[in-house]
C-alpha cells in the first residue's frame, strides 16, 4: 500500500512538485497491476486533524479546496477507509480516500470523471447547459476575444479565491498570480 495525496490528482497552487511525486506513486501501482503485481497507491484527501502539513492552510486555501467539493475526513473515517482498502478485496491500483460535500448536486469538474452519481445527479450535470465554446458562436472577433478573456479571469478568480474577475490584471502572468503550471491544468 502506498500512501500519496489527491493533489496528485486535482494539483494544487504552488504545489506542482508535490503533486507529481504524489501521481509517481499512483502510476507505480497502475504499473504493477498490469505485471500482475500487488499495489494500490491511496490518494488521500484532507484530514480535519491539523498536522504539520496542513498547519499553515490559511482560509483562503481551506476555501478554494471547498470548491473541489471536498471536506475533511476525521481520523476514524480515515481510518476506517484504510481498513476498507487493506483488509478488502478491492484489487485497484488507486484509490481516493476523502470525504465530498454532500450539499452538492453533482460533483464538482474534477472529480464528476471519477465519482459514482446517482442517475438524478448525472441527469442534471449533463442537463445543465452547454459548454463555454457554444457561447463564442456568432461573435465578431473582437467579441470572441473580450469574452474568452473574460472566461478565462473568472476562472482564475474562482481557482485563485480572488472576489471578482475584474480583479485579475490582463496583462499579469498566471505564474505571478500564483497559478503555477499544474494548478493552470
Amino acid at each position: 500500500i502506498l500512501f500519496s495525496s489527491i493533489s496528485g490528482l486535482l494539483g494544487g497552487a504552488a504545489q506542482a512538485n508535490y503533486a507529481a511525486a504524489n501521481t509517481f506513486h499512483d502510476a507505480l501501482a497502475h504499473h504493477r497491476h498490469t505485471h500482475n503485481l500487488p499495489a494500490t497507491s491511496l490518494a488521500w484527501g484532507l484530514w480535519a486533524h491539523t498536522s504539520t502539513l496542513t498547519a499553515d492552510l490559511t482560509s483562503v486555501d481551506q476555501a478554494r479546496i471547498r470548491r473541489t467539493g471536498l471536506r475533511p475526513l476525521t481520523a476514524d473515517q480515515a481510518l476506517a477507509l484504510f481498513d476498507a482498502v487493506a483488509f478488502g478485496d478491492a484489487g485497484l491500483p488507486l484509490v481516493v480516500p476523502t470525504g465530498l460535500t454532500s450539499t452538492a448536486e453533482a460533483p464538482p469538474p474534477l472529480l464528476r470523471g471519477v465519482v459514482r452519481q446517482t442517475r438524478r445527479a448525472a441527469r442534471t450535470a449533463s442537463s445543465a447547459g452547454s459548454t463555454p465554446a457554444a457561447g463564442f458562436t456568432g461573435l465578431t472577433p473582437e467579441q470572441r476575444s473580450a469574452a474568452l478573456l473574460d472566461l478565462v479571469r473568472t476562472e482564475v478568480a474562482t481557482v485563485l479565491s480572488h472576489p471578482h474577475p475584474h480583479t485579475i490584471p490582463p496583462d499579469r502572468p498566471l505564474i505571478e498570480l500564483g497559478l503555477d503550471s499544474l494548478t493552470a491544468v
